[in-house]
Order: C-alpha cells, then structure tokens, then sequence
C-alpha cells in the first residue's frame, strides 16, 4: 500500500483505539460519579423524618406513685419520736426525721407533678388543641411526602441520566470496536502489535516523521525497543492523543478540508490500480475511513 494511505490507516486505528481508551476511562469515571449520587441520595432519604399520627388523641396524664414515699416518710417519722420517747436519743432521732422529711418532700413533688399532668391533659384535649395539633400533623406529614417524593425523583433523574449515558458509551465502544475489526481486517499490522496504543502510536509517530514504510519500521532492529520508551510514558502520550482527538476528528476548522483531500488521494489511487487486489484494498480503506469519520462527527462525547 502506498505511504500515505498507510499513514492515513495508522492515524484512524490511532484515533480509534484513543476513543476506546477514552470511552472506558469515561465509562469509568461517570460511574464513580452515579454511584457517588446515589449514595448521596440515599444519605439524604435517610435523614427524611417519620410521619405522625394524623389522627392525634391526647395521650391519658401519667401519674406519678406518691404512695410509697408517704408510707417511708411516715415510717422515719414514727421512728424518729420513737426512738427520742423510748432512749432520749436526739442526735439519732434527728437524722430519722430528716430523712421523713425527705421522702415527704419526695411525696409532694409527685403529688405536684400528677395534678400538673392532669391540668395539661384536660388542656390538651380542648377541641381546639386536639384539632390545632392534627392540623400540625398533617402538614408534617405533607412535609414528609414532598421530601420523599423529591428525593424519588431526584434519585431517578440521576438514575436517567446515567442509563442514557452508560448506553451512549457501551454504544460507542461497540461501534468503534466494529470499525477497528474492519481496519485490522486489512492486514496491515501484525496480530502482535492489533491493539497495542504504545505499538500503534510508535509505527505512526516514526512514519510521520521519516520516509520509511510500514516493512522499515517493523524490520527496524530497535523496533521493541522503541515501543518500551512509549510504554514508559504512555500516561503522557494518551493525555497527548486525547487532547486533539476531538479537536481533530470532531469539529477540527479544517476538518472537512482534511476529509476531502484524504477522500480525493484515495479515490486517486483506487482509480490507478482499479481491477488490481490494490484497487480493492484502498476502495476498503476508504469505506473503513469514511464511516470512522462519522462515528467521530456523531461521537460530540469525546470532548
């Protein structure tokens, strides 16, 4: 194949095997990104409060036993006059009617509470209290519902948005998967070397830039070598690729210039070795070249 159509197939596998790489990478990241909302969301429904009962009845006043602390307090009373008629013991008799007075202030305190509950209770069931409070509930409630109801529907917009981006990704790896089968289907690199950024990239790149063939270059004696040194900053080189692919193959201002002129070399050399296994092998590269050039004019994703 001549020179330039061979630099012109190398530079599509190039582009496409960067748009594989790119739209995994991709894939990847808004992945991360969905599941990193959705466990947002989740966090959010979470923290969403729990209804209350619409139909509010006053809960009964909770009464406090007094009982037993009148019964102790008497007991240290009755003890402590005991003990001051029975042995004149005043410093014992003391501590027993202080502590009957503790229990008797104990006794006071629950006595006080119970009346206050009651108190509350009958103000609680006032029809207008009773109705205020259902009314209160019922906009709780209302609240609840709207929070959930956004938090739904939050969830699903991200859940949409990944759907539509997830199919527009696995699309776009199949489609350029299928043109890299048509390209490699050629036959003009080695099975070795199909797939292989690092390889691809350093077939194109030596090509580019000296005379040399498609036989030179893979006969080159520092030919692994060179695709090591590639490897080794292959981080680099795919940042590089990536940066122009889209400028380059998408809305490039010369785009359509650079299509025409390499469509026109094509059909030149299709014309020269017309009804020859050449003509064949250019009339399929520019078919393979024409629907790479609008799988890129669709794929706007790449930037």
């Amino acid at each position: 194949m001549e020179r330039d159509a061979t630099i012109l197939y190398l530079k599509n596998v190039l582009d496409l095997e960067t748009a594989k790489n790119k739209i995994a990478r991709m894939y990847r990241r808004d992945e991360r990104d969905y599941q990193k909302k959705t466990r947002e969301i989740e966090a959010e429904r979470k923290k969403i409060p729990r209804k209350l009962n619409e139909a509010y009845v006053p809960r009964s006043p909770y009464r406090e036993s007094w009982v037993p602390w009148v019964l102790l307090s008497t007991a240290f009373f009755v003890m402590g006059v005991f003990i001051i008629k029975k042995y004149q013991t005043y410093f014992i008799s003391f501590f027993s009617i202080w502590w009957g007075i503790f229990f008797l202030g104990r006794a006071l305190g629950k006595i006080s509470y119970n009346v206050g509950e009651k108190r509350a209770y009958k103000i609680r069931c006032r029809p207008e209290n009773v109705q205020k409070v259902r009314q209160e509930n019922q906009a709780h409630n209302q609240m609840v519902d709207d929070m959930k109801t956004a938090n739904q529907e939050k969830q699903m917009a991200v859940q949409n948005q990944w759907m539509d981006t997830k199919e527009q990704y696995l699309e776009g790896h199949q489609r350029v998967q299928e043109l890299l089968s048509d390209f490699y289907g050629m036959n003009l690199i080695p099975n070795r070397y199909r797939s292989n950024l690092a390889a691809i990239y350093y077939i194109y790149d030596w090509m580019s830039s000296t005379q040399d063939t498609l036989s030179d270059v893979l006969a080159r004696t520092q030919f692994e070598e060179g695709i090591q040194r590639v490897e080794a900053k292959m981080d680099q080189v795919i940042g590089n690729l990536e940066d122009v692919l889209y400028e380059t193959r998408c809305v490039g201002a010369n785009l359509q210039t650079v299509i025409s002129k390499n469509t026109k070399m094509l059909q030149y050399l299709q014309a020269a070795e017309q009804n020859t296994a050449a003509g064949a092998e250019y009339a399929r590269l520019a078919a393979n070249y024409s629907r790479a050039n609008a799988f890129f004019a669709a794929a706007n994703y790449l930037k």
